[in-house]
């Protein structure tokens, strides 16, 4: 069983890259914000509110608003034919303290719930808030905590081991694959 998870672990990597001509259902992105609204909340304050994004001029508009792969030096963001199908905007309403355990446990949960599904996501944080509240018209008391880009992938995307000659974080090669480096076990222990 831990295989089966360890599996869905490691294939449920940030996609930049998704098939625009496949959008995806947003019944389906329901059922990943109906999961993510029962992880473990913090003194179980539930926070949290979501606003699914889907409709094409909505999806388009909010696309205006992000920031794309900080990290990966080589390329323009996606292209209209490559771009994310639907928007998760995870926000908080009135939280009685910072509510950023609650976003990273509900995130994960939406990639890894997307993931099983067949869809991939991006988690996006260098975002124009205000551009994206206004354009989706949310309520004044309401605070963007993170966008995550949801669509079918359209790129492959590799694990490497972390070297110390590991130029970037992540990096794309020629024949467009992804690859992103990760540290080793024995690395990360103290």
């Amino acid at each position: 069983m831990i295989d089966q998870f360890a599996d869905l672990v490691r294939k449920s990597r940030s996609r930049r890259r998704y098939v625009a001509a496949d959008p995806i259902p947003r019944e389906v992105l329901l059922s990943l914000v109906d999961l993510a609204r029962l992880v473990p909340s913090a003194m179980n304050a539930q926070p949290l509110r979501y606003r699914v994004v889907s409709d094409p001029a909505e999806v388009a508009e909010v696309f205006l608003a992000t920031n794309w792969a900080g990290g990966l030096r080589t390329g323009p963001a996606p292209a209209p034919e490559e771009r994310a199908t639907a928007w998760i905007v995870i926000c908080s309403q009135n939280p009685p303290f910072p509510p950023g355990i609650d976003v990273g446990i509900a995130a994960q949960t939406i990639n890894l719930a997307a993931n099983a599904a067949g869809y991939a996501t991006c988690m996006l944080g260098a975002i124009d808030r205000p551009r994206i509240a206004k354009a989706l018209n949310l309520p004044a008391d309401v605070n963007i905590e993170l966008l995550m880009a949801v669509g079918r992938a359209g790129e492959k995307v590799q694990l490497e081991e972390l070297s110390p000659d590991t130029p970037t974080p992540y990096w794309r090669t020629e024949d467009n694959v992804h690859h992103v480096a990760k540290r080793k076990l024995e690395d990360i222990l103290l």
